[in-house]
């Protein structure tokens, strides 16, 4: 099943050999979109493992700050 990393954009493929963290190919996982909320119907989405870990808590708007950040600084985002 190919599905997008919905906060990233980013494109990966889910099937058996999908591994967890640290694994040879991306790792998708569920996240919770509010966290306070919980893993509700409505309030989860699927992201990278890496994703999720790097955004941990912080509100989307916040999160794709500081990712857009780091590519201004390394030139991405010109």
């Amino acid at each position: 099943m190919d599905v997008a990393d919905e906060a990233a954009g980013i494109r990966f493929e889910v099937d058996h050999r999908t591994e967890g963290a640290g694994g040879t190919h991306p790792a998708p996982g569920p996240d919770r979109i509010d966290p306070e909320v919980g893993y509700v119907e409505g309030n989860v989405r699927w992201l990278l493992w890496a994703v999720n870990r790097a955004k941990c808590e912080r509100p989307d708007d916040l999160f794709l700050r500081i990712c857009q950040a780091v590519g201004n600084i390394h030139g991405a985002g010109s």
